[in-house]
């Protein structure tokens, strides 16, 4: 038998990375003193991935120097906050926490024990977290909401760990606030397939959290935030199988005086005025599903509030986010402009038909 070849000693340390051992990489609570030093000795390939593999290494400002792996480290950093670097897919250290837990290797809760000592030592920095929290909201859309659900849980609770923490992307978030969103985000995909109200529960106090995080800084970030609490409470309205249909998953919760019901009236009501604010702090400068969101709350609150008293009023507001919508709406949204073309039609006419 011959010497492992280098290809044979890399598919080995692929696996066990892959299985949460310890290597060249070092371990999860490895200190970035010792991280410099194990640095120095590796090869140049094993060299430039460490960072990835540790970005505790990538903290902003925290590792200088002018040349040889100091500056490296420096200028991969830099290039990472300016956004002109991109996090390497699948060298962060939350990927062999997900690989045991899709695989059932491992349960939640080692994986969230394991999460939070990767937050607790710094390797959530923020450009990783944009790079796990866009990565996760894609795998939910092109393939099952509720694993991505698990993934999305793991990236969370080593946010909530993160320390520092204060770091941020361009757009001014901090990775506690990209993987909230992405939290959110994927549990709104679990919602339209099916009736959780565990779920829904969990995720409201998630999504309450971004807006008082948002609250506490810019109108931008205040719209962004009541944008996604308004889209969030619209997840039970929307679901796949269409609203009130036969195989609607939601079609069993129905009281809709009910306070706390996610199908309740007062859940519509308060979609409608969270993307209202989310206009108004945005000074109707928001993105095409925004502008969606909002119609839709206002077209649902005038189809299906009970109090028949404010019947006019609902659908005279029905049609003035639709036409405000359309005017903020460009071109390059032909499939936004298209349904809010039909909502403003179907309004108007009982509009019409009012008086």
């Amino acid at each position: 038998m011959g010497r492992p070849t280098p290809d044979d000693r890399t598919t080995v340390d692929l696996a066990r990375w892959h299985a949460g051992a310890d290597g060249w990489w070092g371990d999860a609570e490895e200190p970035v003193a010792s991280l410099l030093v194990r640095m120095q000795e590796l090869d140049d390939w094993k060299a430039e991935l460490l960072p990835f593999m540790r970005p505790r290494l990538l903290q902003p400002g925290l590792v200088t120097g002018r040349s040889g792996r100091l500056a490296y480290i420096a200028q991969l950093s830099k290039g990472l906050y300016a956004e002109t670097r991109d996090f390497l897919i699948g060298a962060g250290p939350v990927e062999p926490i997900w690989t045991r837990l899709l695989g059932q290797v491992i349960n939640s809760e080692v994986a969230s024990a394991e999460a939070k000592t990767l937050g607790q030592h710094g390797d959530l920095i923020a450009p990783y977290a944009k790079m796990l929290a866009m990565y996760v909201v894609g795998q939910a859309d092109r393939t099952d909401p509720a694993k991505a659900l698990l993934l999305a849980t793991v990236v969370l609770t080593m946010a909530e760990a993160q320390q520092p923490g204060t770091d941020t992307t361009r757009n001014g978030w901090t990775a506690w606030r990209w993987a909230a969103d992405a939290y959110v985000e994927v549990s709104c995909g679990v919602l339209s397939q099916r009736a959780d109200v565990n779920l829904y529960n969990g995720t409201r106090q998630v999504a309450d959290s971004v807006v008082r995080w948002g609250t506490g800084r810019d109108n931008d970030k205040r719209s962004e935030s009541l944008a996604l609490l308004g889209h969030f409470l619209l997840a039970p309205f929307s679901a796949n199988a269409g609203f009130l249909q036969p195989d609607d998953p939601w079609r069993h919760v129905q009281d809709p005086m009910q306070p706390g019901n996610p199908r309740s009236t007062y859940a519509l009501r308060e979609a409608a005025s969270a993307l209202d604010g989310a206009i108004a702090a945005g000074k109707r400068q928001v993105d095409p599903r925004t502008w969606s969101d909002y119609v839709t709350a206002r077209h649902m609150v005038a189809m299906f509030d009970p109090d028949v008293s404010q019947h006019k009023v609902h659908v005279d507001s029905a049609v003035s986010a639709a036409q405000l919508a359309l005017n903020h709406i460009t071109s390059e949204s032909p499939g936004a402009r298209e349904y809010i073309k039909q909502i403003l039609q179907l309004q108007r006419s009982e509009q019409a038909q009012l008086g």
